[in-house]
């Protein structure tokens, strides 16, 4: 596990820093999309980007930024993968929110970072802390 990335990827998320500076929204059920091609690709990150993606997304537009617009779904969940050093079982875990209580498309930004930072302090994936925190 790569933490240092872990938890830049968690930063940008939070604080809506692709969304500023390339125009992507956060939304988990997506890798990469445009609302042209998926009008229910909401943007959670507040500034109503055209574009959206999900942890995986916005980990590899970090780094390649808009050519992420070329890459396939498996191409950005394998190029994510290695960036912040996942094994298999964590990228089902982190890309999928396995193990979550919420519907996938309802997670916000703030709510990957707690988890991404969980994950980068613990080496577990967590998304049931959400529900920890919430009660």
């Amino acid at each position: 596990m790569n933490r240092e990335n872990i938890l830049k990827v968690a930063d940008a998320i939070e604080n809506a820093t692709l969304a500023k500076e390339q125009g992507l929204g956060f939304n988990m059920p997506d890798f990469f999309a445009e609302d042209r091609y998926d009008p229910t690709g909401h943007d959670h990150t507040g500034h109503e980007c055209g574009t959206t993606a999900c942890i995986a997304g916005w980990t590899v537009a970090m780094e390649v930024g808009k050519k992420i617009q070329n890459m396939t779904t498996t191409e950005i969940r394998t190029t994510a993968q290695r960036i912040l050093g996942l094994s298999d079982s964590e990228v089902s875990d982190l890309f999928y929110a396995y193990g979550s209580l919420r519907f996938i498309g309802h997670i916000k930004p703030k709510e990957a970072a707690t988890v991404l930072r969980h994950f980068a302090k613990t080496g577990y994936v967590d998304w049931l802390i959400l529900e920890e925190e919430a009660a």
